[in-house]
């Protein structure tokens, strides 16, 4: 049942965690990131650390599809 729900919720959650690393991509193509060193660091940092979070949302959504064929 934990895992019908989890599974139920997966696409919005994929959804919202993309959105946030498309927002880091707007971000590094800003002039105002390029410029600053300290600011750029942080972006690829943060976006590294977001696209990790991307891959694991879809690695335990696949997981949970197979669960549920």
């Amino acid at each position: 049942y934990l895992e019908a729900r989890e599974f139920a919720a997966m696409e919005s959650k994929v959804a919202a965690v993309e959105h946030e690393l498309n927002v880091l991509r707007a971000a590094l193509e800003d002039p105002a990131t390029m410029s600053d060193a300290a600011r750029l660091q942080d972006t690829c940092v943060r976006m590294e650390e977001t696209q990790a979070r991307v891959d694991k949302l879809y690695a335990r959504w696949a997981e949970l599809e197979n669960k549920q064929g």
